[in-house]
């Protein structure tokens, strides 16, 4: 029975429940009628706040239009808003609600290549303020120069200063110069431009065709002609109009064609490092020219120095040496009396043997000459001013050739300034000297008989020694081959008696095969013979290292 009782009083509390959901449902259906009932006149609210937005769009249009076409204020691009003045109140209080509420107008900067945007929205321009009016700029002038770049500071020129974009096409073209102005002048004939997208195509068409490829040739075509920063300055300006279409190109790209166009001197230098940047080549490459300029610098002021002194200081001319005098001299040389010639010989002996060129005694600090002339003196006075009034004897002693032999040559020593040699005429080993020295090739005596030789006869000429010695020679064995290292030679040697050595090759056989080059240490001689290069390399001392002993066994 109690359960029964719980379960009716159950019962009955669901009913109450019921019954109260039951009022709340037709209390929710009357509102969602009274809604219902609302919503056309809500509808017609904003039809009619859409209609009044949309004309005080078209009257703010309207009055920019006319703001555009007047002469600008003095205080900036804007609209110059003015507070006092003759108006009514209705005017007053218009002029007031356009100045704290201002419409923004939707602007795009619409691109001409395919895959560039830049549109923007209400509100998103990037240079939009309400703060201080911004600083007077000039517009972009465009001559024809860089399209790419002109249209970017142009939109960013219209979005700075809030232009409309129905007058960017027009606003742009009236700063046209030079060239691209007439060509606009041609083009407007021809088409209408009625939006700012189609001048940047036509312009991009017309000034726009084939720079990439003429800024990469010019590129590559680059060289060094004056310094480093002139040189950097226009590769620089290149890299940067090449980048602007493709910014594919790495760093090594720019480096190698920046090497490339540096001079070979600087090049070669740089290489060496290596550089991972332009930038670091370009500090590298200042290093190697400031390096340079220090050494012709250098070489320019020794120069400079030579030719202060040969201008300052008259060199006197040389007396004649072992080869004779210069070409430009023989004229001269020639017509100078024999004797001359003889008093010049015969002081060229007395500097070689140390004497004195008056007196002829030896030469010092401090030395005087005598009073009293030596009897030999002038013996050889008297030799050098004897002349013989025979036609005969004058031309026998004008056919004399007076040759010149060195110390080393005649006695078979070796000098700082000669390079002895080993080879054969036939099958008979000979000894050589190359000898500086001497002035003419020669044989010896000795080596005529080995070798059966049939010299023939000469004019009889004088050989000075330099200690102060004279050889007459009046014999000579004409082109007589010889071979040295593997090269076979043809000469022309004087018979002479010779103490050491079996031939001798003077300055005529030097100056015969010139341009050679000769290390006088190293004994070496290298030059040209019939279209071959050769190289002679003169026999060293052959030395034996004795081993310490001691006393007991001496």
């Amino acid at each position: 029975m109690e359960r029964m009782s719980i379960a009716e009083g159950e019962v009955v509390d669901l009913n109450q429940k019921v019954v109260d959901l039951s009022t709340n449902l037709d209390r929710i259906l009357g509102s969602l009628k009274g809604v219902e009932a609302w919503i056309p006149s809500v509808d017609a609210g904003m039809q009619g706040l859409r209609r009044s937005v949309e004309g005080i769009k078209a009257r703010v249009i309207k009055l920019e239009a006319q703001s555009s076409t007047a002469t600008p204020p003095p205080n900036g691009h804007r609209v110059d808003n003015k507070y006092q003045g003759e108006a009514t109140a209705a005017e007053s209080a218009q002029e007031r609600t356009l100045v704290k509420s201002k419409i923004q107008i939707p602007q795009s900067a619409i691109n001409f290549e395919v895959g560039e945007s830049s549109e923007r929205g209400i509100g998103n321009s990037q240079f939009e303020t309400q703060g201080p009016r911004l600083p007077k700029t000039e517009f972009p002038k465009f001559d024809g120069d860089n399209p790419k770049l002109s249209k970017k500071k142009s939109e960013k020129y219209f979005d700075m200063y809030q232009v409309p974009y129905a007058t960017w096409a027009s606003f742009g073209t009236l700063h046209f110069v030079g060239n691209a102005a007439l060509w606009l002048q041609t083009y407007e004939e021809l088409h209408a431009v009625e939006s700012w997208l189609e001048l940047c195509v036509a312009v991009n068409g017309k000034f726009g065709r084939d720079r990439y490829q003429q800024f990469l040739e010019k590129l590559d075509n680059l060289k060094q002609e004056g310094t480093i920063e002139e040189y950097y300055s226009r590769f620089e300006e290149l890299m940067h109009k090449v980048l602007v279409y493709n910014r594919g190109y790495d760093e090594t790209f720019f480096v190698t064609k920046f090497l490339g166009g540096l001079k070979t001197e600087i090049k070669a230098a740089i290489k060496l490092h290596r550089p991972g940047t332009v930038d670091a080549a370009l500090s590298l490459a200042k290093t190697q020219e400031e390096l340079l300029m220090e050494v012709n610098l250098k070489a320019y002021h020794k120069t400079t120095m030579k030719e202060s002194f040969k201008n300052n200081f008259k060199v006197p001319s040389p007396a004649k040496g072992i080869l004779g005098p210069p070409p430009d001299e023989i004229k001269k040389t020639e017509e100078r009396p024999k004797w001359e010639e003889r008093y010049d010989s015969l002081n060229a002996a007395r500097r070689a043997r140390g004497e004195c060129f008056k007196c002829g005694e030896k030469f010092g600090p401090g030395h005087k000459c005598q009073k009293a002339v030596q009897l030999h003196v002038l013996d050889e006075l008297l030799e050098v001013f004897q002349f013989s009034d025979e036609p005969g004897q004058v031309e026998e002693s004008s056919s004399d050739e007076e040759l010149l032999l060195s110390e080393n040559a005649l006695f078979g020593t070796e000098g700082k300034r000669t390079i002895r040699l080993q080879g054969l005429i036939g099958n008979q080993q000979v000894l050589i000297l190359i000898d500086s020295g001497s002035s003419s090739s020669f044989m010896a005596s000795h080596l005529v008989d080995r070798l059966h030789l049939v010299p023939n006869s000469i004019p009889s000429a004088l050989v000075m020694i330099v200690d102060g010695g004279k050889l007459f020679c009046d014999e000579m064995a004409e082109q007589v081959e010889w071979w040295c290292q593997g090269n076979t030679f043809s000469s022309n040697f004087k018979i002479l008696g010779l103490g050491g050595y079996d031939l001798i090759l003077g300055m005529d056989w030097l100056e015969a095969h010139s341009p050679m080059w000769i290390h006088w240490g190293r004994k070496t001689v290298r030059f040209t013979h019939s279209g071959k290069d050769i190289t002679l390399q003169g026999v060293q001392d052959c030395l034996k290292q004795c081993s310490l002993i001691s006393r007991k066994q001496l």
